[in-house]
């Protein structure tokens, strides 16, 4: 994946190179433990649907929240 940001405030331009990753739902949920949030809900689309886990379901949209229990 080619990316290329402008910043318009300072004229700062950044390209990097990234190749494109996809996580499985723990991974994810492990990642966002590592930096302090933890995962409200999870859906399977931009309306809120309930995510169960399936392959028919391509899209994970997480909610998450600084975790205070710490």
């Amino acid at each position: 994946m080619h990316c290329h940001n402008e910043f318009l405030d300072d004229g700062a331009i950044v390209t990097i190179e990234q190749r494109l990753r996809f996580r499985s739902f723990e991974e994810l949920c492990n990642d966002l433990a590592d930096v302090g949030l933890r995962v409200v809900n999870v859906w399977s689309g931009w309306k809120q649907t309930p995510f169960t886990g399936t392959a028919k379901e391509p899209l994970m949209v997480f909610e998450a929240a600084k975790d205070t229990t710490n």
